[in-house]
């Protein structure tokens, strides 16, 4: 089976899913955003030569948890995906847009030291 039948019956699958449950489409779409963000944690982990260990030491978890959320073989809490991104140096910003909408969820923390913290209190 080539990766193109691959995508054609993942294809029909979310479409047989999708006409028995209009949301599942949607949920698709959630997983896949999710998935990304994670990807682009991980590749920011790695941009800053940081190991998953180091992580881990830093979010006060396991290495193995580390590759489960690089690998999406969880379904993290927002929570954690926040502390993921403050371990490598990186910030989420989550902003609620309508669904057609893509939204750029990664991007460099500012550096709060070298700004006025009373800007930030007005922000």
């Amino acid at each position: 089976m080539s990766d193109h039948d691959d995508i054609d019956f993942l294809d029909e699958v979310i479409r047989e899913r999708s006409d028995k449950n209009p949301a599942f489409s949607a949920m698709v779409d959630a997983a896949y955003t999710r998935r990304v963000l994670l990807r682009k944690i991980t590749e920011a982990r790695k941009a800053a030569k940081l190991t998953r260990t180091a992580v881990a030491a830093r979010m006060g978890t396991s290495e193995a948890a580390i590759a489960r959320l690089e690998t999406a073989a969880v379904d993290p809490k927002a929570s954690t995906i926040e502390r993921f991104a403050a371990a490598v140096g990186k910030q989420i910003y989550w902003e609620l847009v309508d669904g057609s909408n893509e939204v750029e969820f990664v991007r460099e923390a500012p550096d709060l030291r070298q700004t006025d913290p009373a800007q930030h209190a007005r922000e």
